[in-house]
């Protein structure tokens, strides 16, 4: 429980008042927390812990200082009855915390990186040092708390507002301050303004960002509500894809009660006869009766005239349910095919093992079927069928690995994950977005078919670092519809690139919703201000893009061919 300022100025009777109001009205003994950025004088220190322990141990089991000041720690221990508890804050410091009094540490930067600090705690020196930087540049502040809030929020973990009298930190510490991202044993200390290195592929003339950011949006533009999240339902949608098949437009996403991935979570669909008005959302996979299975959408794709879905199941998720093994994601993870016949979806015989797909089946030059995702490690990997074969028969395809990630960490620093692919010339080139800040695209390729791989290196391409969607245009151009922000703006901007060089160079660049006040309306876990995961498709003289604004609704937009 915080305790306010005057509180902390208050006469050790008045505190004892404090006190025991607290501990009466509360069923387990208290932890008293005294909040930075408050200054407290060791007398105040002294007089305010006498007072506590005259509820010790019943109605008061301890405090938490979490000042770097060793003094701070001596004195409440001078004060303090024996077996009153003393915690600390800075873990980069518990020894010598811990020599002046403290029984433990309590760290608010394993609140931000819980895996990261406890593969540290077990031994591994590089996470350890990594952690210890981050955390001294936080001890400088002032303000750390909202410090750390302002860099949780730039790592997409929304950690909210923080709250008086800590409420906010200088722009220029959040501007130089190490990004959350491990990025092999040091910060990444890159500027919020997108200052990082370029790429080593060069794809994206310089200004063009910041030419798409003050243009219109193209001509003739519109957008349409496939979905609203709303009080009571499924307030968490994301993952959405779009197909075409039968004369009808078909969106299928991953939905979910509150939290990305919690028990419960289901693939939905819904249908249109010309993409502006939806039916109402139908399972295509559901809850199982278990309660602990959740699903992801993948899209629909066609085989032998027939409507075709693929969605991803597992019994676990580490973000969700903690560690089962370590590198693991998630467990028991397989991608299931489903069949519709007639008004009903049918699952298929056999599925795909430890395959995660980022978007919808679709053809190789060559024919064969190409599922780009990640396995239950979170490593790059294609599903890719052997044969030019009408059908996605689990028993044909074949698992490309495309980008490892020990951890989510590569040797050289990236956390590269959620791909998706174009044709590049003779080649396959596969885009990978990089979560360990470098705020640019990384490029694979393939010149035999997806069978090998090139070590992916980066581009010059903005991202902020968000889910992407390549494709190939019937004109021949290559058209990438994306996040480019690689600044404060994130995913607040949604926009199409366009290459007429067979993706070596996009030089256009066009803004198709942009919104700098955009925010989610429900809480719940990984939900992100912007509009996310598109996925699009060419169809009557129209690109036809739909997308999650923050995670919560499903939205759709018509953009005439001519206006790009």
């Amino acid at each position: 429980m915080p305790i306010a300022p005057a509180d902390l100025a208050a006469s050790a009777g008045a505190l004892a008042d404090y006190y025991e109001e607290a501990s009466h009205g509360s069923p387990l003994p208290l932890l008293l927390c005294i909040p930075l950025p408050v200054a407290c004088p060791d007398e105040d220190i002294e007089t305010l812990v006498r007072a506590a322990g005259r509820f010790f141990p019943a109605g008061v089991a301890g405090i938490y200082d979490p000042s770097p000041d060793v003094r701070r720690i001596a004195a409440i221990r001078r004060a303090a009855p024996p077996g009153f508890l003393v915690f600390s804050g800075w873990p980069h410091r518990r020894v010598e915390l811990a020599a002046a009094g403290a029984d433990g540490c309590i760290s608010m930067l394993a609140s931000a990186l819980p895996a990261e600090s406890a593969e540290a705690w077990a031994g591994d020196a590089r996470k350890a040092a990594w952690l210890a930087e981050v955390s001294r540049y936080l001890e400088k502040s002032a303000r750390p708390v909202a410090l750390l809030k302002a860099m949780m929020n730039e790592m997409d973990l929304p950690a909210g507002a923080p709250r008086r009298p800590g409420d906010a930190a200088p722009a220029a510490e959040i501007e130089s301050a190490p990004r959350l991202r491990f990025r092999g044993g040091a910060p990444a200390a890159a500027s919020r303004s997108g200052g990082q290195a370029p790429g080593t592929i060069c794809l994206c003339p310089p200004g063009l960002y910041e030419k798409c950011l003050a243009s219109d949006p193209p001509a003739g533009i519109e957008r349409f509500i496939i979905h609203r999240a709303v009080e009571g339902g499924r307030q968490y949608n994301h993952h959405v894809q779009i197909f075409r098949h039968e004369d009808l437009f078909w969106a299928c996403w991953s939905a979910g009660w509150v939290n990305e991935d919690s028990p419960g979570q289901a693939v939905f669909y819904a249908t249109s006869p010309d993409g502006r008005a939806w039916s109402d959302p139908r399972p295509i996979a559901e809850e199982q009766p278990d309660g602990r299975l959740r699903w992801t959408a993948g899209g629909f794709f066609e085989s032998g005239g027939l409507l075709m879905a693929i969605a991803c199941v597992y019994s676990r998720a580490r973000y969700v349910d903690g560690d089962a093994a370590p590198h693991q994601l998630w467990v028991d993870l397989e991608t299931r095919i489903f069949r519709r016949d007639g008004s009903r979806w049918e699952p298929s015989d056999g599925a795909i093992p430890d395959l995660y797909p980022n978007e919808r089946p679709r053809r190789l030059p060559d024919g064969r079927w190409i599922v780009p995702g990640v396995n239950s490690r979170a490593e790059v990997v294609a599903a890719i069928s052997s044969a030019a074969a009408g059908s996605l028969d689990p028993r044909r395809i074949g698992i490309a690995k495309i980008a490892p990630r020990m951890e989510g960490f590569s040797a050289g620093g990236t956390k590269l994950t959620e791909p998706s692919w174009f044709r590049r010339g003779g080649a396959i080139g596969m885009l990978l977005r990089d979560d360990a800040g470098s705020r640019r695209l990384w490029l694979s390729e393939s010149a035999d078919g997806g069978r090998s791989w090139s070590a992916p290196a980066p581009t010059d391409f903005p991202d902020a670092t968000s889910k992407f969607f390549a494709m190939e245009l019937s004109d021949g151009r290559i058209a990438l519809v994306s996040n480019p922000s690689p600044d404060a703006i994130r995913r607040r901007l949604l926009a199409i690139s366009l290459s007429a060089d067979g993706g070596r160079t996009f030089s256009v660049m066009r803004k198709l919703v942009y919104d700098p006040h955009v925010r989610p309306r429900f809480p719940g876990m990984h939900k992100v201000a912007g509009f996310d995961y598109p996925s699009a498709l060419e169809h009557d003289g129209r690109l036809w893009i739909a997308y999650t604004p923050c995670k919560e609704d499903v939205e759709i937009l018509s953009v005439p061919m001519d206006s790009l």
